[in-house]
């Protein structure tokens, strides 16, 4: 036997306008994105079928209307001509351009300390991108490097000289996947950091600022005639590179032994330079002996004994060559 159940419920029906409004909030629900009117009226035929779209177009917005009174963010997007419910996400996404992508992953590679470049680096800029991959920086095989040798040696003789005349400089400097730039630059120092990379700490003479230039970014470098613009103070902030650290030959230890006058002075010009000492002896490694023999000869006769012997025969050569240049003369 079954038996009606009275629940004291007794539902309204719907009226026309209030089916038409509840349609029209779950339909733009469904497409977040937006609909034109077009496509309003395909989706809901039933509510907006009048001859004149026109019609149908004021019956729409004053149903708009009515879903923003009713609480519902209801729009009009006229950029896209869409109808559309507008929804707090939390989570807030920025369009980018091109270009603007570009900049944004040139930016972080051009800017990644120190010239430090990793995979890494190079994945985190592409990831920018999203799926466009194809417009992501190219990824060299190996990391960026001084090729040229001589030229690097040739920049740093540049600047050295520079240097002791204290006159600026213009450089062409190009960090990879830069632009060229060209800068007028007062040069104060030659630094090392992390054992290998060699840096010009340098004063910018047009935007008036100090600078670290990577020396194997410097492609091209001209001496100018002007002098210095201030009286620039040496950097503590990374260890200035010697002479004798030059990468000229494989590293060889030279041994001097000089008078108790000789060893202070040798000391002195032996700053950053890590040495030992022993008796009138001092023992330290070099990879540019060269850059050894201006000292001996300042030194003159406080210079007891030199080794090794290979060392002493391009010493020796090297003051025949002085005196061969002053006979000459």
């Amino acid at each position: 036997m079954e038996e009606d159940i009275d629940l004291g419920i007794n539902p309204k029906e719907l009226n026309e306008t209030e089916a038409r409004l509840i349609t029209l909030l779950f339909t733009l629900l469904k497409y977040p994105q937006g609909l034109s009117l077009d496509r309003i009226r395909h989706f809901m035929s039933a509510h907006y079928n009048n001859e004149n779209p026109e019609s149908d177009q004021k019956k729409v917005q004053r149903d708009m209307d009515e879903l923003n009174d009713l609480g519902f963010s209801a729009v009009f997007d006229k950029s896209e001509n869409t109808y559309k419910i507008k929804l707090e996400s939390p989570e807030s996404k920025l369009k980018f351009s091109e270009g603007e992508l570009k900049a944004i992953s040139l930016a972080l590679i051009n800017q990644t300390s120190d010239g430090e470049y990793s995979i890494e680096t190079y994945s985190l800029a592409q990831k920018i991108f999203g799926s466009n991959w194809s417009l992501y920086p190219f990824f060299p095989k190996e990391k960026p490097s001084s090729k040229n040798a001589t030229q690097d040696k040739e920049n740093i003789e540049t600047i050295l000289h520079a240097i002791k005349s204290k006159t600026s400089l213009q450089i062409t400097y190009e960090r990879s996947f830069g632009i060229p730039q060209e800068k007028e630059l007062d040069p104060i120092q030659i630094l090392r950091k992390n054992s290998t990379d060699l840096y010009l700490h340098a004063y910018d003479r047009k935007k008036k600022e100090y600078r670290y230039y990577l020396i194997p970014c410097i492609k091209k470098i001209f001496k100018l005639d002007n002098p210095f613009l201030l009286d620039h103070k040496i950097s503590k902030e990374f260890v200035p590179i010697h002479a004798l650290q030059f990468d000229k030959h494989d590293p060889i230890t030279v041994s001097v032994r000089t008078t108790p006058t000789g060893k202070y002075h040798l000391i002195n010009y032996l700053d950053n330079i890590q040495f030992t000492e022993s008796d009138d002896w001092l023992e330290f490694s070099t990879t540019n002996s060269d850059a050894l023999f201006p000292i001996l000869i300042k030194l003159k006769e406080s210079v007891l004994e030199l080794q090794p012997d290979s060392v002493l025969s391009t010493y020796r050569e090297f003051i025949d060559s002085i005196k061969s240049l002053h006979s000459v003369s």
